[in-house]
């Protein structure tokens, strides 16, 4: 090189290029050896090698995430086995659940590059299908289940109508404040900032701010009023009555027990023959219907649902059917229908007025149906697995209408807002995530706690001047924590538990939490004053 120096390049660059670079540029010896001495090869630096390895993985794994939402990955254990057979991997791994068999085999027909799972010997055995036949995949239903989405229907129409204009009616009440207080933010002089702060002061506020900042100051005072040992052993779930003055909690001894909400016990339901693994009160115990009918639903790992009345510690009715464990039951608003939900990848609805009989088995998760939750106004259910997919279904026609996938672990527990369209789920990610299935998108993910979120569970109450429908969740870390709607701001945190926190409730009278441990006792919080 002249004047001795050397020209430097960075990266790897091919020597036919570097002579190309050298001729067009600067004139080079035509000498071999001195070539080589005039070039320099330097790697790229550690942080430009970091950056590209970085973006290189990012496109990769946009690339991988695009392929998996077009692989379809059968949802039966046996074929899952099967396709893995055909695509010499093991079909079982040591320890491995049916639902990371699934994964396993999802993330092979990424690698694979191939879209569709389905064995290639089952395609072989089924017949070629028109059209027609493949768009309506439908299952023929008995008279019972056509009976009960007519009654669902219309029961879900009165609802829906009755809060629709309730909705009307708080909006134009709103309206006419937003205007009132437009007018004295004009009267005093438009944005001036000590005029300003006199005018947020005497603005007129809406009926949800108003119960907003009173239950913000409520609940800033709550404690634990009432503390209670349940049973010897863990806690699975407490609830409270529709009328707000009994608690019934289940346990994993197996048995439930009644009590007031001065802690005194008043009945024990003895029936399960493993853990009980929750509870629900009927829509119009305490309210309406007679001690005597069914008043209490409770579920166990003994793969039952078992329903109780206030006046006998023997259950009514035993329902049978579900192939495992049954994790949670809720009733229907009108009272009539309960939904179980459970570990064999099902959910199911009885009528407890036609013999207590299953009138539709659901599948559609490819993994334990855990939380189950039912809409007020009727008409649509949303059901928590651990496939990490939240589902909602309409009841009135029976079809799946909606999934949203948002967490990276197993949902535990689901629970519909007053509002109708929002839906909070928990997670064994230490998320609780509120999904809009208006936007058909989540709406909000709240990084509520440092453990599992065992439970959530909506203000539901029907006084909206004290009702702003604000969200408590429970969780492993040994905390309860309630959210304000909308913004999902932290209220307050309860801290009580010496254990994990399996599930908590709100009163409908507004004015007390429950809540249940590992330390074998239940909760209440308030502020008696």
């Amino acid at each position: 090189m002249e004047n001795g120096n050397k020209r430097v390049y960075f990266g790897q660059i091919k020597k036919d290029s570097v002579k190309q670079v050298e001729q067009n540029n600067i004139p080079i010896s035509q000498d071999e050896d001195n070539e080589e001495d005039g070039v320099q090869f330097l790697p790229f630096s550690k942080h430009v090698q970091k950056s590209h390895e970085l973006h290189k993985k990012s496109l990769d794994d946009y690339e991988r995430k695009k392929r998996a939402k077009q692989v379809i990955v059968p949802t039966n254990d046996n074929l899952v086995k099967l396709k893995l057979r055909e695509l010499g991997e093991p079909i079982i791994l040591f320890g491995e659940k049916p639902e990371d068999r699934r994964n396993r085999l999802r993330e092979l027909l990424i690698d694979k590059n191939i879209l569709d799972g389905t064995p290639i010997a089952l395609k072989k055995e089924e017949p070629e299908e028109s059209e027609e036949e493949k768009e309506n995949f439908l299952t023929q239903g008995t008279k019972e289940l056509e009976e009960a989405r007519i009654k669902i229907a219309l029961y879900s129409l009165k609802k829906s109508q009755k809060r629709l204009q309730e909705n009307k009616r708080q909006r134009d009440k709103e309206l006419e404040i937003k205007k009132q207080n437009d007018e004295l933010f004009k009267s005093h002089g438009g944005v001036i900032v000590g005029r300003v702060e006199q005018m947020m002061v005497d603005r007129t506020k809406t009926d949800f701010e108003l119960a907003r900042d009173k239950t913000r100051k409520e609940l800033k005072d709550y404690y634990a009023s009432t503390s209670q040992v349940g049973d010897d052993r863990p806690l699975s779930m407490a609830v409270f009555s529709p009328n707000s003055q009994l608690i019934a909690i289940s346990s994993w001894g197996g048995q439930s027990k009644l009590w007031n909400i001065k802690g005194e016990h008043l009945q024990t339901f003895t029936g399960h023959t493993q853990r009980a693994s929750s509870i629900a009160f009927h829509p119009q115990s305490t309210l309406s219907i007679s001690e005597n009918s069914v008043n209490i639903a409770t579920t166990s790992a003994d793969s039952t649902c078992k329903l109780w009345s206030l006046s006998s510690e023997t259950p009514l009715a035993s329902l049978e059917g579900h192939l495992d464990v049954v994790n949670r039951c809720a009733f229907h608003p009108n009272g009539r229908y309960l939904m179980t939900s459970s570990n064999d990848k099902s959910w199911r609805m009885w009528d407890l007025e036609s013999q207590n009989t299953c009138i539709l088995d659901q599948e559609g998760h490819s993994g334990a149906v855990m939380g189950i939750a039912v809409q007020e106004d009727g008409s649509l259910l949303s059901t928590g697995s651990q496939d990490g997919l939240v589902r909602v279904w309409d009841l009135r026609s029976g079809r799946p209408i909606l999934y949203f996938e948002g967490h990276s672990k197993q949902v535990i527990s689901v629970d519909w807002s007053p509002n109708c369209y929002h839906i909070a789920s928990s997670s064994e990610d230490n998320t609780t995530i509120i999904w809009d299935i208006r936007k058909k998108e989540k709406a909000y993910q709240i990084l509520a706690h440092s453990s599992i979120v065992s439970c959530v569970k909506y203000q539901k109450s029907n006084n909206s001047s004290t009702s702003i429908g604000y969200l408590a969740t429970s969780s492993f870390d040994g905390k309860i924590k309630c959210w304000e709607p909308y913004t999902w701001k932290p209220i307050t945190t309860l801290e009580g538990h010496s254990s994990k926190v399996t599930s908590v409730d709100i009163a409908n009278d507004n004015s007390k939490i429950v809540s249940t441990s590992f330390d074998k006792t239940w909760k209440i919080w308030s502020n008696e004053n």
